[in-house]
């Protein structure tokens, strides 16, 4: 049938209506409201002039899986994976359906308010590994739609432990120079499995490293130590702890899902003093004994006040300003 041609210059101030309805609610951009599928009449009426057209409604409604997220996961337990899932228009039943790897885990059937986003959790026993999940809206093409290609989306989900240095622990913060410094380092798995026997590295320069094993397995949220042992020296030093590392390369032999966030250090700042030696006699250091009657006995005590060992060194006896005699020491800390 030939169509009669209208121009109308603000649509939005038409008064619209069609062989279905005696108004329709103008969307704006050629969409309506409250027309029924199939081949329909509409008219417009502005300023007194009336036009019509014969068009073919279709279905406007699109359904999209916007995310798939977890807030938790744990290898071996039931945990929801959560779907999201928008639509345009409001519709009811409207099943999703979740795939790990292919395979079929569960559905939910959602209800939809116009222009709503919904939120559905299916559950999934998180087994070890790399797994590809997709959740599909619509999956038996049930519902027709404008856009079948935003119906589905695919995440990857690692199920594996992830090890990081949760603290570094020195005996003294403020260590002297040579003093033996216990550090205790933790280790903790933030991941979604347990990690088999592993090591931890602490390296105090490029080409020196000391690493040390951790034979268990270590659960999802458990954590282990692991003790090192540092002397101090002069300087400011940054002491460095990798995990899942072993030797000077840091070769680790474990799948993570965040191979990134294995290392911690901590500065120690190691006060240096000039090294001296101090040795010394105080009066009461001296005591006497006489011998057969005749025979003076001197004993004397040497102190070192000083931070250095001192080497051996002779002591030497005096009388009225003349060497008498002399003896030899051992060295003195």
């Amino acid at each position: 049938r030939r169509q009669r041609q209208m121009c109308i210059r603000d649509r939005n101030k038409a008064k619209w209506s069609s062989s279905d309805s005696d108004i329709l609610e103008s969307r704006g951009n050629g969409w309506f409201k409250g027309l029924e599928k199939g081949n329909t009449k509409i008219s417009a009426e502005y300023e007194g002039k009336v036009g019509y057209k014969y068009i073919k409604v279709i279905s406007r409604l699109d359904l999209t899986v916007e995310d798939i997220y977890w807030e938790k996961l744990k290898e071996g337990e039931s945990n929801p994976i959560f779907v999201k899932v928008r639509s345009n228009e409001a519709i009811k039943d409207v099943k999703v359906k979740l795939y790990v790897d292919d395979e079929f885990i569960g559905s939910a059937t959602i209800d939809f308010e116009e222009g709503s986003t919904k939120h559905v959790g299916i559950f999934w026993k998180a087994k070890y590994g790399v797994h590809n999940v997709k959740a599909v809206v619509n999956p038996d093409n049930k519902i027709e739609e404008t856009n079948e290609k935003n119906n589905e989306k695919t995440k990857q989900v690692k199920v594996l432990p992830d090890l990081i240095i949760n603290s570094i622990k020195l005996s003294n913060t403020n260590p002297k120079v040579g003093e033996n410094v216990k550090i205790d380092v933790e280790i903790k798995n933030i991941g979604y499995a347990s990690s088999p026997a592993f090591w931890v590295t602490y390296k105090k320069s490029k080409n020196s490293y000391k690493s040390k094993s951790v034979n268990k397995i270590l659960p999802p949220g458990k954590s282990a130590t692991v003790t090192f042992y540092w002397k101090a020296e002069c300087g400011i030093h940054e002491l460095q702890f990798y995990a899942d590392a072993k030797g000077y390369n840091l070769r680790g032999n474990i799948d993570e899902l965040n191979e990134n966030n294995n290392a911690r250090s901590t500065v120690v700042v190691v006060k240096c003093v000039k090294k001296y030696v101090d040795l010394t006699i105080n009066d009461k250091d001296i005591t006497w004994e006489v011998e057969n009657g005749n025979d003076v006995y001197f004993k004397v005590k040497v102190r070192n006040n000083g931070n250095d060992p001192s080497g051996a060194f002779d002591v030497a006896l005096f009388i009225d300003c003349l060497l008498y005699t002399s003896d030899a020491a051992d060295e003195l800390d």
